[in-house]
């Protein structure tokens, strides 16, 4: 079948020359089937349609695009091996439709004038998968500046504000733990078909809608929360945490990362003879005896891996009996935290340990503050004065001191063992 070109500059449209043209005999020509006039629009036989101009073909995404770009829908309908040596040019593409890759099935959104490829899970559970899918070859889609957005954590273009981007729409990330280094942005024009879902803070406790397993997002992770009790802890000691549950496919794109630990919990890990105690979210302080921990009321010793103890801070001091938390002094007695009061104060030695507020939630409180009266395991009492523990001759001179069943703590040998004897009372 022979087509005709219209013109010299149609002849170039399509990569010849009509400088160099083969000459045939009117007898050859005249014995080929004769088919339509050639158009810039060229159709394939696979249902592809290229605007062939200016030696490229620009691969056409549907008809509605030719329409707006003023081109023409009517053209002849070949075989795509026609137009095999002609060059890819920049796509006629229309805003308003999701571009999947022909090769590879990723997609790519045309939205205003901008070019977005964003995650699959992202489109699938938005108003983003209302927008109609159009075919392009990877050669086509490689011509357009698209901006790449891998994940569901945005910032937008041009602003500051963060998003987690959900099926319920896009939840504004407040507290700058919660952030990635460096988040990708979204131009505003995609990001709107997103709706305000509100603001996420708080402990940032998330969950996807097919697991139980609880998250904390954290520098754009996902770190698992292994136990209850660590996620009480998470929430300051609050046992009827909130956390959000989004789409378990969204939820799986947020890298994991190492696991949460839970604050006031003792923790080691196989490569290391070291235990740690959790100080908030970030810190581990070494422990240098158990006997410590025990006086603080912490119990609860877990084995996590090597990368979750990597992910710490580890402080270059250890933890003892008394600890400061955010202002409030306590000091670790039998298993409980006593606070420690002016008068008390001003007869106890303490060197205190800084811990966060959150791990301070986590360990047990007594009913009365620190007090001056120290029972011992076999019955004797002591009257702390002046940074001495001096032994009580007498219940009568322990009642004239003050003493009473209820203000007199029970010590372990241990805690007792650190305060320097005075003479007796």
């Amino acid at each position: 079948m022979k087509l005709q070109f219209s013109s010299c500059g149609q002849v170039t449209d399509f990569g010849g020359s009509c400088d160099e043209l083969v000459n045939w005999e009117q007898s050859l020509i005249d014995a080929v089937h004769t088919g339509p006039m050639m158009t810039s629009l060229y159709r394939t036989t696979t249902g592809k349609a290229f605007f062939v101009q200016g030696g490229v073909k620009r691969e056409a995404v549907d008809d509605a695009a030719l329409v707006a770009a003023g081109m023409p829908t009517v053209g002849v309908t070949l075989l795509e091996a026609g137009v095999a040596h002609v060059p890819y040019g920049v796509p006629v593409t229309r805003p308003g439709v999701a571009l999947r890759n022909r090769s590879t099935g990723g997609m790519t959104l045309s939205v205003g004038s901008d070019f977005v490829s964003v995650a699959e899970p992202v489109r699938v559970v938005s108003a983003l998968r209302g927008l109609p899918v159009r075919l392009l070859d990877d050669v086509s889609l490689r011509q357009l500046p698209r901006v790449g957005v891998p994940g569901a954590i945005v910032r937008e273009a041009g602003g500051s504000g963060v998003f987690l981007l959900t099926e319920a729409g896009k939840w504004h990330l407040t507290d700058p733990a919660m952030l990635p280094a460096a988040p990708p942005e979204m131009p505003a024009s995609v990001l709107g078909y997103f709706p305000d879902a509100g603001t996420f803070s708080g402990a940032g406790f998330v969950k996807g809608s097919a697991s139980g397993t609880v998250y904390v997002l954290r520098e754009g992770k996902r770190r698992s929360v292994s136990s209850w009790p660590d996620l009480v802890a998470l929430n300051g000691g609050d046992p009827a945490p909130s956390f959000l549950t989004i789409d378990q496919r969204v939820a799986d794109l947020l890298p994991a990362g190492p696991a949460q630990l839970g604050p006031g919990a003792l923790v080691f890990s196989p490569r290391s003879p070291t235990v740690f105690f959790v100080n908030g979210r970030s810190e581990l302080i070494p422990v240098g005896s158990f006997s410590t921990t025990l006086e603080l009321g912490a119990t609860r010793l877990v084995q996590v891996g090597d990368v979750d103890v990597a992910a710490y801070t580890v402080r270059n001091s250890g933890i003892g009996t008394a600890i400061d938390c955010g202002g409030t002094r306590y000091l670790g007695l039998g298993g409980k935290l006593y606070r420690v009061g002016t008068d008390a104060a001003a007869h106890y030695t303490l060197y205190d340990t800084a811990v966060d507020p959150a791990a301070c939630a986590a360990l047990p409180k007594a009913a009365i503050d620190l007090t001056r009266f120290l029972r011992a395991a076999d019955g004797t009492i002591f009257y702390m004065e002046n940074g001495l523990k001096r032994p009580i001759r007498s219940i009568e001179a322990w009642v004239a001191l003050g003493g009473t069943s209820v203000n007199t703590i029970q010590a372990t040998a241990s805690a007792l063992s650190l305060i320097p004897t005075g003479a007796p009372r």
